[in-house]
Protein backbone atom coordinates (compact mmCIF):
# COMPACT_ATOMS: atom_id res chain seq x y z
CA UNK A 1 0.00 0.00 0.00
CA UNK A 2 1.48 3.29 -1.09
CA UNK A 3 2.08 5.61 1.51
CA UNK A 4 -0.59 8.40 2.22
CA UNK A 5 0.98 11.91 1.26
CA UNK A 6 1.84 13.94 4.21
CA UNK A 7 0.25 17.72 4.77
CA UNK A 8 1.15 20.15 7.38
CA UNK A 9 -1.74 21.59 9.18
CA UNK A 10 -0.96 24.92 10.68
CA UNK A 11 -2.67 27.12 13.30
CA UNK A 12 -6.06 24.99 12.32
CA UNK A 13 -6.91 24.39 16.60
CA UNK A 14 -9.73 22.51 16.87
CA UNK A 15 -10.96 22.43 13.40
CA UNK A 16 -7.59 21.10 12.76
CA UNK A 17 -8.98 17.31 13.22
CA UNK A 18 -12.17 17.90 10.95
CA UNK A 19 -9.52 19.26 8.13
CA UNK A 20 -7.23 15.76 8.71
CA UNK A 21 -10.25 14.07 8.16
CA UNK A 22 -10.90 15.37 4.79
CA UNK A 23 -7.70 14.72 3.66
CA UNK A 24 -8.11 11.23 4.64
CA UNK A 25 -10.63 10.86 2.06
CA UNK A 26 -8.64 12.04 -0.19
CA UNK A 27 -5.90 9.26 0.55
CA UNK A 28 -3.58 12.25 2.09
CA UNK A 29 -2.47 12.65 6.34
CA UNK A 30 -2.80 15.35 8.04
CA UNK A 31 0.95 16.63 10.41
CA UNK A 32 -1.23 18.64 13.31
CA UNK A 33 0.50 21.80 14.17
CA UNK A 34 -0.19 24.63 16.69
CA UNK A 35 1.83 27.41 15.31
CA UNK A 36 4.47 28.24 12.92
CA UNK A 37 7.11 27.90 15.66
CA UNK A 38 6.01 24.12 15.95
CA UNK A 39 5.62 23.51 12.35
CA UNK A 40 8.79 24.03 11.31
CA UNK A 41 10.35 21.17 13.95
CA UNK A 42 7.30 19.31 12.17
CA UNK A 43 8.92 20.10 8.80
CA UNK A 44 12.35 18.88 9.89
CA UNK A 45 11.32 15.77 11.60
CA UNK A 46 8.81 14.81 8.63
CA UNK A 47 9.40 16.89 5.53
CA UNK A 48 6.05 17.47 4.30
CA UNK A 49 5.79 18.66 0.75
CA UNK A 50 3.35 21.23 1.68
CA UNK A 51 1.69 23.08 4.56
CA UNK A 52 -1.77 24.51 4.60
CA UNK A 53 -1.61 27.60 7.22
CA UNK A 54 -4.53 28.72 9.14
CA UNK A 55 -4.39 32.66 8.03
CA UNK A 56 -5.01 33.81 11.70
CA UNK A 57 -1.22 32.30 12.28
CA UNK A 58 0.15 34.60 9.81
CA UNK A 59 1.29 37.56 11.47
CA UNK A 60 5.02 37.70 10.47
CA UNK A 61 6.65 37.34 6.95
CA UNK A 62 10.28 36.08 8.11
CA UNK A 63 8.34 33.51 10.26
CA UNK A 64 6.24 32.34 6.93
CA UNK A 65 10.00 32.12 5.22
CA UNK A 66 11.58 30.28 8.29
CA UNK A 67 8.79 27.54 8.29
CA UNK A 68 9.22 27.13 4.35
CA UNK A 69 12.78 27.12 4.63
CA UNK A 70 12.49 23.88 7.27
CA UNK A 71 12.30 21.34 4.39
CA UNK A 72 14.74 22.43 2.15
CA UNK A 73 16.30 19.24 2.50
CA UNK A 74 14.21 17.57 0.97
CA UNK A 75 13.16 19.41 -1.77
CA UNK A 76 11.00 22.84 -0.15
CA UNK A 77 7.71 23.36 1.08
CA UNK A 78 4.97 24.27 -0.74
CA UNK A 79 2.65 27.10 1.45
CA UNK A 80 -0.72 27.56 0.93
CA UNK A 81 -2.84 30.30 3.19
CA UNK A 82 -5.85 29.21 4.30
CA UNK A 83 -8.98 29.55 6.69
CA UNK A 84 -10.85 32.82 6.60
CA UNK A 85 -10.31 35.43 3.66
CA UNK A 86 -7.85 37.94 5.78
CA UNK A 87 -7.73 41.53 5.21
CA UNK A 88 -5.21 43.70 2.09
CA UNK A 89 -2.75 43.90 4.66
CA UNK A 90 -2.59 40.66 5.97
CA UNK A 91 -2.50 39.52 2.30
CA UNK A 92 0.70 41.39 1.74
CA UNK A 93 2.69 39.74 5.14
CA UNK A 94 1.51 36.36 3.28
CA UNK A 95 2.73 37.40 0.05
CA UNK A 96 6.44 38.55 1.52
CA UNK A 97 6.26 35.28 3.29
CA UNK A 98 6.78 33.69 -0.37
CA UNK A 99 3.10 32.20 -0.21
CA UNK A 100 1.13 32.50 -3.28
CA UNK A 101 -1.70 29.99 -3.07
CA UNK A 102 -4.68 30.41 -1.12
CA UNK A 103 -7.83 28.13 -0.24
CA UNK A 104 -10.16 30.59 1.52
CA UNK A 105 -13.14 29.24 3.39
CA UNK A 106 -15.67 27.86 1.73
CA UNK A 107 -13.95 24.92 0.11
CA UNK A 108 -14.94 21.58 -1.31
CA UNK A 109 -13.45 18.77 -1.20
CA UNK A 110 -12.83 18.79 -4.75
CA UNK A 111 -11.41 22.11 -4.74
CA UNK A 112 -9.23 20.93 -1.76
CA UNK A 113 -8.06 18.28 -3.26
CA UNK A 114 -7.14 20.44 -6.81
CA UNK A 115 -5.15 23.12 -4.51
CA UNK A 116 -3.39 20.57 -3.07
CA UNK A 117 -2.51 18.72 -6.19
CA UNK A 118 -1.62 21.70 -8.20
CA UNK A 119 1.26 22.48 -5.40
CA UNK A 120 2.49 18.85 -4.75
CA UNK A 121 2.89 18.47 -8.97
CA UNK A 122 2.80 21.74 -10.22
CA UNK A 123 0.88 23.48 -13.39
CA UNK A 124 0.60 21.44 -16.24
CA UNK A 125 2.88 23.77 -18.27
CA UNK A 126 1.72 21.74 -21.39
CA UNK A 127 -1.87 23.60 -21.54
CA UNK A 128 -2.72 26.37 -23.48
CA UNK A 129 -5.70 27.69 -21.11
CA UNK A 130 -5.32 27.95 -17.25
CA UNK A 131 -7.72 25.68 -15.12
CA UNK A 132 -9.26 26.17 -11.85
CA UNK A 133 -10.98 24.07 -9.51
CA UNK A 134 -14.76 24.55 -9.59
CA UNK A 135 -17.96 24.04 -6.83
CA UNK A 136 -20.01 23.39 -10.11
CA UNK A 137 -22.89 21.02 -10.81
CA UNK A 138 -23.10 19.82 -14.45
CA UNK A 139 -25.28 18.32 -16.55
CA UNK A 140 -23.96 16.06 -19.14
CA UNK A 141 -25.92 15.15 -22.91
CA UNK A 142 -24.62 12.07 -24.75
CA UNK A 143 -25.82 9.33 -26.90
CA UNK A 144 -26.96 6.95 -23.42
CA UNK A 145 -28.98 9.50 -22.07
CA UNK A 146 -28.55 12.61 -19.37
CA UNK A 147 -26.35 12.23 -16.34
CA UNK A 148 -25.30 14.88 -13.33
CA UNK A 149 -21.38 15.43 -12.69
CA UNK A 150 -19.25 17.33 -10.61
CA UNK A 151 -17.21 19.94 -12.56
CA UNK A 152 -13.67 18.96 -10.72
CA UNK A 153 -11.98 21.75 -12.45
CA UNK A 154 -12.04 23.94 -16.03
CA UNK A 155 -10.87 26.00 -18.52
CA UNK A 156 -12.19 27.62 -21.77
CA UNK A 157 -10.75 24.76 -23.86
CA UNK A 158 -11.89 21.67 -21.43
CA UNK A 159 -12.68 20.60 -17.90
CA UNK A 160 -12.55 17.47 -15.65
CA UNK A 161 -15.71 16.09 -14.58
CA UNK A 162 -15.82 14.01 -11.70
CA UNK A 163 -18.60 10.89 -12.29
CA UNK A 164 -18.96 7.37 -11.80
CA UNK A 165 -19.73 6.34 -15.06
CA UNK A 166 -17.83 8.29 -17.37
CA UNK A 167 -18.67 8.41 -21.15
CA UNK A 168 -15.78 6.21 -23.15
CA UNK A 169 -12.45 7.49 -24.42
CA UNK A 170 -13.55 9.77 -27.83
CA UNK A 171 -17.36 9.70 -27.24
CA UNK A 172 -18.88 12.99 -28.09
CA UNK A 173 -21.54 14.82 -25.52
CA UNK A 174 -22.95 17.87 -24.72
CA UNK A 175 -22.17 19.96 -21.23
CA UNK A 176 -24.34 22.25 -19.36
CA UNK A 177 -22.58 24.47 -17.16
CA UNK A 178 -24.58 26.58 -14.49
CA UNK A 179 -22.10 29.79 -14.50
CA UNK A 180 -22.70 32.49 -12.09
CA UNK A 181 -23.73 34.88 -15.53
CA UNK A 182 -26.43 31.97 -16.69
CA UNK A 183 -26.53 28.74 -17.87
CA UNK A 184 -24.08 27.81 -20.85
CA UNK A 185 -23.66 24.23 -23.22
CA UNK A 186 -21.00 23.64 -25.00
CA UNK A 187 -20.22 20.16 -27.29
CA UNK A 188 -16.97 18.57 -26.04
CA UNK A 189 -15.03 14.80 -26.53
CA UNK A 190 -13.49 12.99 -24.20
CA UNK A 191 -10.35 12.86 -24.32
CA UNK A 192 -9.64 10.40 -21.13
CA UNK A 193 -11.33 8.33 -18.68
CA UNK A 194 -10.24 8.08 -14.89
CA UNK A 195 -12.05 4.63 -13.65
CA UNK A 196 -11.29 1.63 -11.40
CA UNK A 197 -9.44 -0.34 -12.91
CA UNK A 198 -7.25 2.03 -14.95
CA UNK A 199 -6.67 4.88 -12.88
CA UNK A 200 -4.81 6.73 -15.19
CA UNK A 201 -4.11 10.00 -12.37
CA UNK A 202 -5.20 8.50 -8.90
CA UNK A 203 -4.15 11.86 -7.97
CA UNK A 204 -7.64 12.70 -9.14
CA UNK A 205 -11.08 11.39 -8.66
CA UNK A 206 -13.07 9.30 -11.16
CA UNK A 207 -14.71 10.42 -14.16
CA UNK A 208 -13.38 11.80 -17.50
CA UNK A 209 -11.72 14.86 -19.02
CA UNK A 210 -13.32 16.47 -21.94
CA UNK A 211 -12.11 19.11 -24.54
CA UNK A 212 -14.52 21.37 -25.40
CA UNK A 213 -15.55 21.66 -29.59
CA UNK A 214 -16.44 24.37 -31.74
CA UNK A 215 -18.46 25.44 -28.68
CA UNK A 216 -20.27 28.92 -29.08
CA UNK A 217 -18.07 32.08 -29.22
CA UNK A 218 -20.44 33.94 -26.13
CA UNK A 219 -20.26 30.33 -23.99
CA UNK A 220 -16.63 30.66 -24.78
CA UNK A 221 -15.94 33.93 -23.68
CA UNK A 222 -18.39 32.95 -20.28
CA UNK A 223 -16.73 30.41 -19.18
CA UNK A 224 -13.19 32.26 -19.40
CA UNK A 225 -14.63 35.04 -17.95
CA UNK A 226 -15.80 32.70 -15.75
CA UNK A 227 -12.17 31.05 -15.00
CA UNK A 228 -10.43 34.36 -14.75
CA UNK A 229 -12.71 35.45 -11.98
CA UNK A 230 -11.92 31.89 -10.22
CA UNK A 231 -8.28 32.19 -10.55
CA UNK A 232 -8.35 35.23 -8.03
CA UNK A 233 -9.31 33.12 -4.90
CA UNK A 234 -7.01 30.79 -4.87
CA UNK A 235 -4.13 33.29 -6.24
CA UNK A 236 -2.18 35.54 -3.76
Amino acid sequence: MATPTQILLVGFGSEARALAGRLLLLEMRGLLAEDLESAGETAQARGPGVALIHSDAIRDASAVRELAAAARGDGGMVLIASGPRPSDEALRVMRRGGISLALFEPFSDGELRFVLNRALYGEDTTRRETRVPTDLDATVHSATGEKRVTVYNLSAGGAYLETLRPTGEGGNLRVRLPLPGGEVELPARVVGTNVPGNLTRPNLPMGMGVQFQDADADATQAVATYVRERETEYRI
